[in-house]
């Protein structure tokens, strides 16, 4: 079942329970779920847009090398074709966003794109797209949402170790470990975004947040860790 789907039954649940408390009756559930589930999406939706804008994102343009990997990709594993967004900046980071697996929007630095060999932009590229498909990417991007008006405390919804899955799934989708290991290896210190808010940090693969700044409240995995468990492989 499609998380958005999950989300918006969750929500008619509690009307409908609210509902009966009150002595309304299941109709109440049913505009619930309705409205709920429409109020829900748009939130999402504007906070996609928030944090696009928030970076500094802009449509991809001029990048024939990742447009062709991504086709490829999304060939290869039926996956729909994310929008492609670029961040005008030197770090090397990526991020991937949408509240389903047919509306997703891949963000990557111009770092990233400029520095990585085509081997490690496709290693990348493959770990977000895995992220799309097992439908995690609409979980962080619900969680974002969320932690947009509640500090930041839902983030702990995410799964353990949720960053180690993806390197693995990613990997599962190119068989090439080495591509990731070195996207890593290069991402690797230069991964700081000063535009990026704190309550994107689980968007990113690895945290947009500088150093000098603290890494309390990270949920991303150390990479030297992500990178010994890959060469395990």
């Amino acid at each position: 079942m499609a998380f958005a789907t999950s989300v918006a039954i969750a929500v008619g649940v509690v009307f409908l329970l609210v509902g009966l408390l009150l002595g309304i009756g299941w109709w109440f559930g049913l505009v619930g779920l309705v409205a709920g589930a429409g109020l829900a999406r748009l939130h999402v939706q504007r906070t996609v847009e928030r944090v696009l804008v928030a970076v500094g994102a802009v449509p991809l343009t001029d990048a024939a090398r990742l447009e062709n990997l991504v086709d490829g990709l999304c060939v290869a594993n039926g996956i729909a074709h994310p929008r492609l967004m670029v961040v005008d900046s030197p770090a090397r980071n990526a991020a991937i966003l949408g509240l389903t697996p047919r509306h997703s929007t891949l963000v990557v630095t111009r770092g990233l794109l400029d520095e990585s060999t085509r081997i490690e932009l496709e290693g990348v590229v493959a770990r977000q797209l895995a992220l799309v498909k097992s439908e995690h990417a609409a979980l962080a991007t619900v969680v974002a949402a969320i932690a947009v008006v509640w500090a930041g405390a839902p983030q702990r919804l995410l799964p353990a170790r949720a960053d180690l899955l993806a390197d693995l799934d990613g990997v599962a989708y190119t068989r090439y470990p080495p591509g990731l290991i070195g996207a890593l290896e290069r991402i690797a210190g230069s991964t700081s975004l000063d535009s990026a808010p704190r309550w994107t940090r689980h968007l990113w693969i690895d945290d947009p947040v500088s150093p000098a700044h603290g890494r309390a409240g990270s949920f991303h995995s150390p990479i030297d860790e992500r990178i010994a468990t890959l060469r395990e492989l």
